[in-house]
């Protein structure tokens, strides 16, 4: 999907591609099923307030999503 719409991830320093850790880290954070809602819900009042939209997934991860294209 990333590669399709044209993003990829970085970590904050600016190292891409930025490993399994982080990414595994952004998948467990949405994927727990009992917080999964909330982790959610927080994720999208993060993508539409923060100024680098960045949601809970990619503060857990210490990343964020750019436009490669």
């Amino acid at each position: 999907g990333k590669l399709i719409m044209g993003i990829g991830v970085i970590t904050t320093d600016g190292t891409y591609p930025p490993g399994w850790a982080p990414a595994a880290i952004r998948w467990v954070v949405t994927a727990i099923p009992c917080i999964g809602f909330i982790v959610f819900l927080v994720s999208l009042v993060f993508l539409f307030t923060d100024a680098e939209h960045r949601t809970v997934g990619d503060r857990a991860a210490n990343t964020r999503v750019v436009k490669t294209k």
